[in-house]
């Protein structure tokens, strides 16, 4: 359960920051460009006052635009729509929340790809 509230939790400022749909699911045939939200994990992280969890959540961003260009600035505007603010999470305390890489490249069939690894360590409520 926690971690689909931290997936919400990303979701919600992506969704209200960016002009182009974030989506979880992708269904056939959808134009382009658009943002996806990838495969999600956690690691347990306990201290003596934390019960908490490193969690990773890997979000993609896909375009036909001709050059990365369209790309990158899809990457930067995930990057700020994430970290302008500190990210709420049901049941959870955010205790860093970080950008901890982003790439872009051209797929084999020419469609332009970005990928950011955000990572979020939270404290249990």
């Amino acid at each position: 359960m926690l971690l689909s509230s931290v997936q919400k939790g990303i979701y919600e400022p992506l969704e209200e920051s960016l002009e182009v749909p974030v989506k979880d699911y992708v269904p056939e045939k959808e134009e382009f460009p658009y943002v996806v939200l990838g495969e999600i994990s956690s690691v347990e992280y306990k201290t003596k006052t934390t019960d908490g969890k490193r969690v990773t959540q890997r979000i993609f961003v896909f375009s036909t635009a001709e050059g990365k260009a369209e790309t990158h600035s899809i990457v930067e505007q995930i990057e700020e729509a994430l970290m302008e603010d500190e990210l709420e999470i049901e049941g959870a305390n955010v205790i860093m929340q970080s950008v901890k890489s982003e790439s872009v490249w051209q797929a084999d069939d020419g469609l332009f790809c970005g990928s950011i690894e955000f990572e979020l360590l939270i404290d249990k409520e």
